[in-house]
């Protein structure tokens, strides 16, 4: 899942079958965004190390380097919350 603009995201009595990330909410770096209101609710996450990934790397997570600066196109989520992951 990519977000990109102010979105509301609901998700419930979902199921996540062999994925890379499991769940992974992420928007590319310099598209800036506010993501809020994301809610997940009795989620199953089968084949997919690990469940839950929140980083600001979008579309890919580098395996080493620095962390970078905020600047103005940075994404920001807030208001996250997800309730019985399994």
């Amino acid at each position: 899942m990519v977000l990109s603009r102010r979105q509301k995201v609901r998700m419930a009595k979902d199921t996540f079958l062999n994925l890379e990330h499991g769940i992974r909410p992420g928007s590319p770096r310099g598209k800036r965004g506010v993501i809020d209101a994301m809610c997940g609710l009795d989620l199953s996450v089968t084949h997919a190390q690990p469940a839950l990934t929140r980083t600001g790397y979008c579309p890919k997570i580098p395996t080493s380097g620095t962390a970078r600066p905020l600047i103005d196109g940075t994404p920001i989520f807030r208001a996250i919350a997800i309730e019985n992951l399994t």
